[in-house]
C-alpha cells in the first residue's frame, strides 16, 4: 500500500511542476528561481495534503533531507532578491 501512496505523491509533484511550468511560461514570467519558488512551495503543500493526522510514514520522513536542500535554496533565492532590491536594482 505505501508503493501506491509513494506512486501517488511523485506522481502529483511531477504534474504540479509541469502545471507550474506551463502556467509560468503562459505569464512569461518562467525562471528558474520561479519555478523553483512554485515547486517548492507545491511539495510542501502536497506534502502536507497527502500525509496521514496522525502517523509520518517512513517514506516520508526521509524526505526531510530532500526538504532541507529545498529550504536552503528557498533562503538563498530570497537573499539575493533583498540584496538586489537594497542595491537598487529592482527586477
Amino acid at each position: 500500500m505505501t508503493l501506491d501512496h509513494r506512486r501517488r505523491f511523485v506522481y502529483g509533484q511531477l504534474g504540479l511542476m509541469l502545471v507550474a511550468a506551463a502556467t509560468l511560461s503562459i505569464l512569461g514570467v518562467l525562471s528558474v528561481e520561479t519555478f523553483f519558488l512554485v515547486s517548492f512551495v507545491g511539495l510542501l503543500m502536497l506534502l502536507e495534503l497527502t500525509s496521514p493526522a496522525h502517523v509520518r510514514p517512513r517514506w516520508q520522513l526521509r524526505l526531510r533531507w530532500i526538504l532541507l536542500a529545498g529550504l536552503l535554496g528557498f533562503g538563498y533565492v530570497v537573499f539575493t532578491h533583498v540584496q538586489r532590491a537594497f542595491s537598487g536594482g529592482l527586477s
